[in-house]
């Protein structure tokens, strides 16, 4: 099911959803900063969130393993709707 994005004359932002509503973009929030991780259980938990943690070999994850510390950049859009209307569509 293709899904049509509308836009209102006040900027809102309409989006026909597959939870058979309409939804209204009201807060939208752009981060981007560093991260500094001092737990190793942390370390993993972020790691295993992503798609390299399938993707790297075992050596790599071994190495990883041993990171007392880790610091990277994180960018990321927190996206905030509200369904404000059925669509009918099932």
């Amino acid at each position: 099911m293709v899904h049509q994005v509308y836009q209102d004359r006040d900027g809102y932002i309409w989006i026909p959803t597959f939870y058979f509503f309409i939804t209204l973009l009201i807060q939208a929030e752009y981060v981007d900063s560093w991260l500094k991780l001092d737990n190793p259980a942390d370390i993993q938990n972020l790691f295993q969130m992503t798609p390299y943690y399938y993707k790297t070999g075992r050596e790599e994850h071994a190495r990883l393993e041993q990171l007392e510390s880790l610091s990277t950049q994180i960018s990321f859009e927190i996206l905030q709707y509200r369904a404000v209307a059925e669509t009918g569509e099932k």
